[in-house]
């Protein structure tokens, strides 16, 4: 799955994620401009091989990993995360870049967060 070239603008309180997805393998998500109160990118579980990169969260709690399944609903058994990279991402007015939500027994595999 790719996403690409996108703006979101949302309102000013929570609940409102720009992006939420659950991608089973190979996403690309790139070139995204989200204003929002909440999370900017929200990767949840089970999730893999991610590349999320040239992104602005503007006014965002940032991005996180983990946090509920893709049902809605914490399975301590089924979430897992591998293979997720985040770079080059700009940040203006937020409360935090990357967060890990996860369940005490999560599998997190091969995070990585780089600047360039």
């Amino acid at each position: 799955m790719e996403a690409y070239h996108i703006t979101i603008r949302g309102p000013s309180l929570g609940g409102t994620d720009g992006i939420d997805v659950a991608c089973t393998d190979n996403c690309y998500l790139h070139d995204i401009e989200v204003t929002n109160r909440d999370e900017c990118i929200s990767v949840k579980s089970p999730s893999q091989n991610v590349l999320i990169e040239d992104v602005y969260c503007n006014q965002s709690g940032g991005m996180s990993i983990g946090s509920l399944t893709a049902n809605g609903m914490h399975h301590l058994n089924e979430e897992r995360l591998r293979s997720f990279v985040n770079r080059r991402i700009q940040a203006s007015q937020q409360t935090r870049q990357l967060q890990s939500q996860t369940s005490p027994c999560a599998i997190l595999k091969s995070i990585n967060a780089r600047r360039c």
